[in-house]
């Protein structure tokens, strides 16, 4: 059940919540207004209804307002209005759930290798907070030098990524020859979203860092998540850690990633080391190393020598 018909509120499937370990009565979702999105919709005539959904996802973002919900339908959705997706109204941010109706396996925004799959910041009104979801969609073949995927930047953003695949991204090198970084999703300026449930494949990062996930500060925590199959030019084919962020792994699987150095996680910084917390979770067969970081907090987990 997604939806219920008289309050509005939006609630995760069973399966869904069974994977998480949530109870069933644990609900995910806004009670505001509901506007959907078909491939079959029209955005010069839809309202966002059931009947007369729109087409595009970012036409439904426009619509919406703090607390409501967008819920997209099964397909591939590409080009103008389904890329680069920018939750805000001006410069104040709309928190949102965004969320696909059918999971990740149906509901696909592939960026055709030009651009991200979308941006969330903070600004003079606020930050993206916990009260942002993007739920149960794939991100692919987008490409931008930062966060091909999803770009996360400012102290106070917060949202949580539940249900969702970045993949075949790829963190280019920029027309300057500025190496690429945060092939799947770059956090930086102290970002800290949450990841539920999420898997981070097959990105790169091209003669640069975290062909997974780069991560500038700030302190991330990804949970139940797979990362693997990424890969960098220098650092860190799955997580490149950098400058101080504390990020938090938990129940995660780090395998067949590559880089020079640190290919399954690599932590660094100029003026300030990261200190990574990871438990309940496996690195194998990165190559050539699983870890390379001075500040690594590791309980119950299975790293390969």
């Amino acid at each position: 059940k997604l939806v219920d018909s008289q309050s509005n509120i939006l609630i995760l499937t069973q399966a869904q919540l069974d994977s998480l370990g949530f109870p069933s009565f644990f609900i995910y979702g806004n009670p505001g207004p509901v506007y959907r999105v078909s491939t079959e919709g029209s955005d010069e005539d839809g309202d966002g209804s059931i009947t007369n959904p729109l087409a595009t996802i970012q036409k439904g973002i426009d619509l919406a307002s703090s607390g409501d919900t967008v819920l997209v339908g099964s397909g591939v959705f590409k080009g103008a209005g389904n890329k680069n997706l920018y939750l805000y109204n001006n410069t104040r941010p709309k928190r949102i759930v965004l969320m696909s109706q059918a999971g990740p396996d149906s509901t696909i925004i592939d960026c055709e290798g030009d651009g991200r799959g979308l941006y969330l910041g903070e600004s003079y009104y606020g930050a993206h907070d916990s009260r942002t979801v993007i739920n149960g969609f794939t991100i692919q073949n987008g490409r931008e030098n930062r966060g091909a995927g999803l770009y996360f930047s400012g102290p106070s953003t917060s949202p949580t990524i539940t249900n969702c695949i970045i993949r075949n991204c790829i963190g280019a090198v920029s027309s300057y020859g500025d190496g690429g970084g945060g092939g799947g999703i770059q956090t930086y300026y102290g970002a800290s979203p949450t990841f539920i449930n999420c898997v981070i494949e097959d990105n790169i990062a091209e003669n640069g860092w975290g062909g997974g996930v780069n991560v500038s500060e700030g302190s991330p925590i990804f949970i139940k998540c797979q990362v693997t199959g990424n890969s960098a030019g220098n650092y860190g084919g799955g997580f490149h850690f950098f400058q101080g962020s504390t990020p938090t792994l938990v129940n995660c699987t780090i395998a067949n990633n590559t880089a020079p150095t640190g290919a399954g996680i690599y932590g660094g910084g100029y003026t300030a080391y990261p200190i990574i917390n990871i438990s309940n979770s496996i690195l194998w067969n990165n190559t050539p190393h699983q870890i390379r970081s001075d500040s690594t907090i590791i309980s119950y987990s299975n790293i390969q020598d």
